[in-house]
């Protein structure tokens, strides 16, 4: 399963989902957790000057040292030097692994850091999650969670979001466009009540839209007082789902590669 948020992607196993989630873009925290005892957070805050990051771990495990001695438990850790930042381990009550890197081209100090009961299954999750993919500076960016996945411009922020029984949802803003991508469950009884073209046009608002329709896919427009909405749906029999993107407010046309990703 692919996160992505605010320019940030990770690749994880298909039983993490998030529990938290908060900040924007200059400054934020994430934390996932999987059916199991293993939970990963992260957190990024944009700087240019990415000194002392040596510092940073050093105090940070410091402080859980100091914790773990108040509470009479064992705890000892280890940290070096990598590309860009520091990579570290402790063992204590649970076992821990990290990184904190510099991203020249985002300007951005990210923290990751992997948690679980024992090294093993801390290590295991590792080597499954790999290391964050950092989005070019031109674009574009991909936010990613629970399935729904999208290509856009660089520079949204999030404005809502929706996480309910098969389905997901986000708002997402940049100036005066506001763009809504969803993922929709259980795609084929939808289509198989409505047809793709009929419950796309429901489901997306529209009223009277000029559509251009091929198999599988929707392309729909609708100019109004306000505004002109613009609309997509794409039907993925394979994953039994249809995604679908709009956009309005502003001159930004949906394209079918936001979709196709």
């Amino acid at each position: 399963m692919t996160f992505g948020w605010y320019g940030i992607r990770l690749e994880l196993p298909d039983d993490f989902a998030p529990t938290s989630l908060s900040g924007g873009r200059r400054d934020g925290y994430v934390r996932l957790a999987s059916g199991g005892a293993v939970g990963i957070q992260m957190r990024w805050r944009a700087t240019k000057n990415p000194k002392g990051l040596d510092g940073r771990i050093e105090t940070y495990l410091l402080d859980m040292k100091k914790r773990a001695k108040k509470a009479r438990q064992e705890f000892d850790s280890d940290f070096h030097t990598v590309p860009f930042g520091m990579e570290y381990r402790y063992r204590g009550a649970q076992a821990g692994a990290g990184t904190l890197r510099f991203d020249p081209e985002s300007e951005r100090v990210v923290f990751l850091e992997t948690v679980g009961p024992n090294a093993a299954m801390v290590d295991k999750a590792r080597r499954e999650i790999g290391s964050p993919v950092f989005a070019p500076k031109a674009g574009p960016e991909t936010w990613a969670i629970l399935g729904l996945r999208v290509n856009l411009p660089v520079g949204f922020e999030l404005a809502g979001r929706k996480f309910l029984s098969g389905r997901t949802q986000l708002t997402l803003k940049k100036g005066r466009t506001t763009v809504v991508a969803e993922r929709w469950g259980f795609a084929e009884q939808l289509v198989a009540k409505h047809s793709l073209q009929g419950w796309a046009a429901a489901a997306l608002g529209f009223r009277n839209p000029e559509v251009a329709a091929s198999e599988g896919r929707i392309a729909m427009e609708e100019r109004r007082i306000v505004g002109t909405l613009r609309g997509l749906a794409v039907l993925d029999q394979d994953e039994n789902q249809i995604r679908t993107v709009t956009a309005r407010g502003g001159r930004l046309e949906p394209e079918w590669s936001w979709l196709d990703c």
